[in-house]
């Protein structure tokens, strides 16, 4: 939506496989480095931090949310 509303961005996902891919928005992947972690929170807009609704998932920390918050970016979260 945001892209026919002509809005230009960039998603960035840092981690994942080369083959992760999502509908409609180009992605840029990337490998994910502790060395290079602290930079890359530090050079995004706009952090994304989906929490799934599995058992497996349920009661886990937001720690990505911890981590946007530690260098001040906003985030969004389900």
């Amino acid at each position: 939506q945001l892209r026919e509303d002509g809005y230009r961005f960039e998603v960035h996902v840092v981690g994942a496989s080369e083959q992760f891919s999502l509908e409609s928005v180009e992605l840029e992947t990337r490998p994910w480095r502790l060395d290079q972690e602290f930079e890359e929170f530090r050079g995004i807009d706009i952090g994304l931090a989906p929490m799934h609704s599995e058992p497996a998932y349920q009661g886990k920390c937001g720690f990505k949310q911890i981590q946007y918050m530690s260098v001040g970016v906003p985030f969004v979260s389900s």
